[in-house]
């Protein structure tokens, strides 16, 4: 079953200020994100209407937008579960974000069903601009030595996407409880998958300049939170997230799609205790922290 899940909200403009103490070009001066509109600004210090700004060293950066513009999430159960993009939706919308909130998901796919399937292509082509758009391969895929497939499939949407997106993001999952064949280990599998990510990531910047690709690293995130919450972050069959497991992802994408803290939100879904949830951010803040600026390609 194919399932589309589609959050609409007004885009409202907000007040963004240029001063050094409030903007995210001043703490983080050298993240490079080409956004549409940025190169014809001249200013060091002023932001155009689409949030840029300039600073002495040369670099541009992603100041937060003026425009909140529509986030989509395409992948498997993965991304479905537990309503993962509606958590996302609600966290931002806690911090003050206004966002757009859609999602395409055919659980058990691979990226490369989704590139050839009408409904996903749908989905992209049913607006003029998306914000960012977030690509989550089948875990099995990435964990091998070689993934041509993957490749493939992300540099079909990379062409697709240019002049539609300008911020391309790699949902980094998981491992799986009992790993799989040949090693059966959670670490041995997720260090794999991390590897497996940014060497795509590599590859897609190398072959197209134009769209910024990132990581949003939420099985870093899981394997600091396994030693604490271990057979919590999953449901039973060990592979697929439970609500802890999915708010966690949430927390993650939502640091690295808008680059701030999670503990800028103050959303909470049931299932989740108060206490559980202090520790998922203070886990996805540490993350945000050491892989925020890494993660740009």
């Amino acid at each position: 079953m194919v399932t589309i899940t589609v959050v609409l909200c007004l885009f409202l403009l907000v007040k963004t200020a240029t001063g050094s103490g409030s903007s995210l070009c001043a703490t983080n001066p050298g993240r490079h994100i080409p956004v549409n509109g940025c190169e014809s600004l001249e200013s060091q210090t002023d932001c155009n209407e689409f949030g840029c700004c300039f600073w002495k060293n040369g670099k541009r950066c992603r100041l937060h937008e003026k425009f909140h513009s529509p986030v989509l999430f395409i992948g498997n159960s993965f991304t479905a579960r537990n309503q993962m993009s509606k958590t996302f939706y609600k966290l931002a919308r806690s911090a003050g974000e206004n966002p757009v909130v859609s999602t395409r998901t055919i659980p058990s796919s691979l990226l490369a069903q989704h590139l050839s399937n009408s409904g996903t292509l749908d989905v992209i082509s049913s607006r003029n601009r998306w914000h960012s758009i977030v690509f989550q391969e089948q875990s099995a895929q990435l964990s091998f030595s070689s993934y041509p497939g993957t490749i493939r499939s992300l540099l079909g949407f990379q062409e697709l996407i240019e002049g539609k997106s300008d911020n391309m993001f790699l949902f980094l999952t998981w491992g799986y409880l009992n790993g799989q064949y040949p090693d059966f280990s959670y670490v041995t599998m997720q260090d794999r998958l991390i590897k497996g990510y940014e060497n795509v990531a590599s590859r897609l910047v190398a072959n197209n300049k134009n769209i910024s690709v990132s990581i949003s690293p939420v099985g870093r995130a899981w394997l600091k939170a396994f030693d604490t919450f271990g057979l919590k972050l999953y449901t039973n069959d060990g592979r697929h997230p439970s609500k802890i497991g999915s708010f966690l992802a949430a927390l993650v994408h939502y640091s690295f799609i808008y680059g701030k803290s999670p503990f800028q939100t103050d959303y909470k879904p049931t299932g989740v205790s108060k206490n559980q949830a202090k520790q998922l951010k203070e886990i996805a803040n540490i993350t945000f922290q050491q892989y925020y600026l890494e993660n740009v390609y």
